[in-house]
């Protein structure tokens, strides 16, 4: 509802990142309801990177071969960044005409509901079924999951796959459940497609819980054999895009960089870049308590 409610009141032009994901959106739904596009038209239309002009029309040439990779590059024009969020809200772009509003409200829809489905499940595992419901309802009252969702950025969606992982991860213990395993490497993989920097949200849980397993190799290889199937799946499903762009992520890198830096935003050398993590941290930090004195009023208002 709040959501609905800032979209219809705020009616300031999508910017800078907005506005590029935006249009990878919005290219992304053409080529799906045109699947008969012809690929010289494609190419022509990457206002972004002409240099993979080439690597399309090879892609699309060994067809046969590559199969769902070709269809994946060739429909993710112009984009440094993995599709899943240009495909997601394919559906409102199509039936509202490319409506901002609506794709917005679609997108954001989609992946609310999947962080809080992570964050529930994350708290029941800890703490019970109440549990669990206080944190998905905690996680969505929060003023910066507000902000980020009704902008059309990646943001979102990378914190509800990161998620979804963490709930998947925590009931691994050690790699011995081979369900919850695999569970992991579906869903670490599907958010490679959302961001490639997911595995760095995804590090210190993995490590914390790889290292047991690593430990205990020789007498339980069970952990062992689930820990690199959950890799192998999440590499079989993220290197769709990582594997035919690993060079072009590498440059993006460098690029991000460099074009914020010629934004204004401090450069990874300047200690300015990271203190503003730490002062959002705070910030946000302070709502946590507003917001269980929210849910605490919450018998007395109904």
């Amino acid at each position: 509802w709040s959501v609905s409610q800032w979209l219809e009141k705020d009616r300031r032009p999508m910017i800078t990142d907005q506005s590029k994901h935006f249009q990878h959106a919005l290219k992304t739904a053409y080529f799906i309801d045109h699947p008969d596009l012809p690929l010289r038209k494609v190419v022509e239309e990457d206002g972004e990177s002409s240099s993979g002009g080439l690597r399309r029309v090879l892609s699309w040439l060994a067809s046969p071969v590559t199969g769902y990779i070709a269809w994946v590059r060739g429909a993710n024009v112009a984009s440094r960044y993995p599709p899943l969020v240009y495909f997601v809200p394919a559906p409102a772009v199509l039936a509202s005409d490319g409506d901002p509003d609506a794709v917005r409200f679609f997108t954001a829809m989609v992946f609310l509901a999947m962080l809080a489905w992570g964050t529930y499940r994350m708290g029941a595992h800890f703490g019970g079924p109440g549990t669990g419901f206080l944190s998905g309802g905690l996680v969505l009252a929060l003023p910066s999951v507000h902000d980020l969702s009704v902008a059309f950025l990646l943001d979102l969606p990378l914190m509800a796959l990161t998620a979804c992982s963490l709930a998947s991860l925590v009931a691994v213990d050690g790699f011995k459940n081979r369900r919850a395993s695999l569970s992991f490497g579906v869903w670490m993989g599907i958010g490679l497609l959302v961001k490639q920097v997911l595995p760095v949200f995804l590090g210190g849980a993995f490590l914390m819980e790889a290292w047991p397993a690593w430990k205990s190799r020789k007498m339980n290889p069970v952990s062992m054999r689930n820990l690199f199937l959950a890799l192998a799946v999440a590499i079989l499903i993220g290197g769709v895009f990582h594997i035919p762009h690993s060079f072009d992520s590498v440059v993006h890198l460098f690029y991000v960089d460099h074009g914020g830096t010629m934004e204004g935003d401090a450069g990874r050398g300047d200690w300015q870049g990271y203190l503003v993590y730490a002062i959002g941290l705070v910030e946000q930090a302070g709502a946590v308590p507003a917001v269980l004195f929210g849910f605490a009023l919450l018998p007395f208002l109904i």
